[in-house]
C-alpha cells in the first residue's frame, strides 16, 4: 500500500549445532576357518551351475514375480511342516519305478486310500511293472552324453502325487473333438493307465532331475515332449545360494529340510501330464509319445541350464533306459520327433531353450511347439507356425494368433457342476489358466498323431 513502511528484515537463523560423532563399529569376530562346501559343489567342471541367488538377472527377478494368477507349480494344500512329514514316508508307502532296486512295485494303497477318502475317483497301483519280469531289470546302458543318468524311486506324497510307478485311476478328461470351435467343452470320466519314472543326472547341474511319463501300449520311445514348467519361486520353491536347496531334494528323509522336500512335490506335474497323455490314447491318440519334464531351478530359467547343449544325448539316454525297462530292448535310441512345450511362464523358458539350443541339432528334430496359455503375452503371441520347420499348437483364455480360444463360458457350460476329487487335485471351475494346464495337454497329444 502506498505510504506503508517497509517490513523489518528477518533476524538471521542461529547455526545448527554439529552432529555428535558416530561411535566406532565393533570389530567383526574372528573366524578360524571357513565352512566346508557341500560335497556336490566340490565337483568342478564347465557345466557346474554358475548362477547364484546373488547373481540373478533382472529377468529372473521378474520371472519369480510374474503372472500373479498362478500358484505354481506344486500347489500344496498342507502346511510346510505337514508337507515335510508326509513326503518323508510318514503317510504312504511308495511304488518302486520300473528298473529301480525292486523288481516289482510295492503297494501304495495307503496313499490311494487317503486320496479316495476325499475323492470320488478310484485308484490302484499295478503289480508288476509293464513288460516281463525279466525286462524290469536290465544292465546299465552306455551313456552317449557327458552326464550319466539313472532311474530313482520317488515316494508318494499325500494329497500331492502318487510317486513313481505304474498307476491306474479314474480321471476327468476333455473330449478332444469338442475343443475346436466356440461351443461348450465336453468331458467324461475314464480310467487311465500311466507309468511315471524319475531320472537323476550324476553331476551338480540344472536340471539334475527329469521326470518321465509313458502311456500303456507304447512301442516307439523316440518321440519325446519336452515340457517346461513356470517359475517355481512364486509357489515358494527356494533355490538357495548356489542352488543348495534345489540339490537338497536328493537327500535322505532324515536330513532333508522342508524347503528341500518341497522340490519333490513338483513331480505332481509328471502325473498331471501323464494322465492326460493316457487319456489321449483312450480317444485313439498315438501311445508313442513320452512326457519329459525337467525340474528347473529359478536360477536357470534364463539360461535353461545344461539343456541347450546337452538335451539330445541326455534325453536319448533316458528314453533308451525307459524302453529297456518297459520292453526289455536294451539298445541305444535316436530321437526322431521332438515337441517343445511350455505352460504359463514355462512358455518363455521353452522359448529361451529353443533360441539357445544349436540349430543344427534342434531344427531337424523339432516338429511342434506347444503353448499352454503362455506368459508373457508377447512371447506367446510371437509363436507361430513356421512352414517347413515346425507347427505351433496354442491354447489361451482369449484370442491370440493361431490359438484355440478357451474363455470361461466354454468351461462353465461344459464342466460338471461339482468337479471330482482327483490326485493331483483339479483347480476351481472358474480358474481357466489352470484348467488349460489340466485338460488341454490331452488335446495336443491327441492331435499330434
Amino acid at each position: 500500500m502506498p505510504g506503508s513502511p517497509p517490513y523489518p528484515p528477518y533476524p538471521p537463523y542461529p547455526p545448527y549445532p554439529p552432529y555428535p560423532p558416530y561411535p566406532p563399529y565393533p570389530p567383526y569376530p574372528a573366524r578360524t576357518s571357513f565352512l566346508p562346501s557341500p560335497a556336490h559343489y566340490q565337483a568342478s567342471g564347465e557345466y557346474a551351475q554358475q548362477v547364484t541367488e546373488a547373481e540373478k538377472s533382472p529377468e529372473e527377478e521378474v520371472a519369480a514375480q510374474a503372472d500373479p494368477r498362478r500358484k505354481e507349480p506344486g500347489e500344496e494344500r498342507a502346511s510346510s511342516s505337514q508337507e515335510h512329514r508326509k513326503s518323508s514316508g510318514g503317510v504312504s508307502s511308495t511304488a518302486n519305478p520300473p528298473g529301480s532296486s525292486s523288481s516289482s512295485f510295492e503297494s501304495s494303497s495307503s496313499s490311494s486310500a487317503a486320496s479316495s477318502s476325499s475323492s470320488s475317483s478310484s485308484s490302484r497301483d499295478e503289480v508288476p511293472a509293464p513288460g516281463s519280469s525279466s525286462s524290469s531289470s536290465h544292465s546299465p546302458l552306455a551313456r552317449t552324453g557327458q552326464f550319466g543318468v539313472r532311474s530313482i524311486p520317488l515316494a508318494a506324497v499325500d494329497e500331492v502325487h502318487r510317486g513313481t510307478g505304474t498307476h491306474v485311476y479314474t480321471k476327468l478328461l476333455v473330449k478332444p473333438e469338442s475343443v475346436a470351435g466356440s461351443a461348450p467343452l465336453a468331458f467324461v470320466s475314464q480310467e487311465v493307465k500311466v507309468t511315471t519314472m524319475l531320472y537323476e543326472l550324476d553331476a551338480p547341474v540344472v536340471p539334475n532331475w527329469i521326470g518321465v511319463a509313458v502311456p500303456d501300449g507304447i512301442t516307439d520311445f523316440s518321440r519325446p515332449i519336452l515340457y517346461f514348467h513356470p517359475s517355481p519361486a512364486g509357489a515358494g520353491y527356494v533355490d538357495g545360494v548356489n542352488n543348495v536347496v534345489y540339490f537338497g531334494k536328493s537327500k535322505d528323509d532324515a536330513v532333508r529340510t522342508v524347503d528341500e522336500t518341497r522340490w519333490r512335490h513338483l513331480f505332481a506335474y509328471v502325473e498331471r501330464l501323464g494322465g492326460q497323455l493316457a487319456g489321449a490314447v483312450h480317444f485313439n491318440g498315438s501311445p508313442d509319445q513320452v512326457v519329459v519334464f525337467p525340474f528347473m531351478a529359478s536360477s536357470a530359467l534364463v539360461t535353461t541350464g545344461i539343456l541347450p547343449d546337452h538335451w539330445k544325448p541326455t534325453l536319448s539316454d533316458i528314453l533308451a533306459d525307459v524302453r529297456a525297462t518297459i520292453t526289455g530292448v536294451a539298445q541305444p535310441l535316436s530321437i526322431t520327433d521332438l515337441v517343445v512345450a511350455g505352460y504359463s511362464y514355462g512358455c518363455e523358458v521353452a522359448d529361451r531353450f529353443r533360441s539357445r539350443a544349436p540349430a543344427p541339432t534342434l531344427s531337424p528334430l523339432l516338429k511342434q511347439v506347444w503353448d499352454f496359455d503362455g506368459f508373457p503375452v508377447p512371447t506367446s503371441t510371437a509363436i507361430r507356425t513356421v512352414p517347413g520347420r515346425y507347427k505351433a499348437v496354442k491354447y489361451s483364455e482369449g484370442a491370440r494368433p493361431e490359438s484355440t480360444a478357451l474363455p470361461l463360458g466354454r468351461w462353465i457350460n461344459g464342466l460338471p457342476a461339482t468337479l471330482p476329487g482327483e490326485l493331483p487335485a483339479l483347480p476351481p471351475r472358474n480358474d481357466v489358466h489352470h484348467l488349460i494346464r489340466d485338460f488341454m495337454f490331452l488335446h495336443a497329444c491327441w492331435s499330434r498323431g
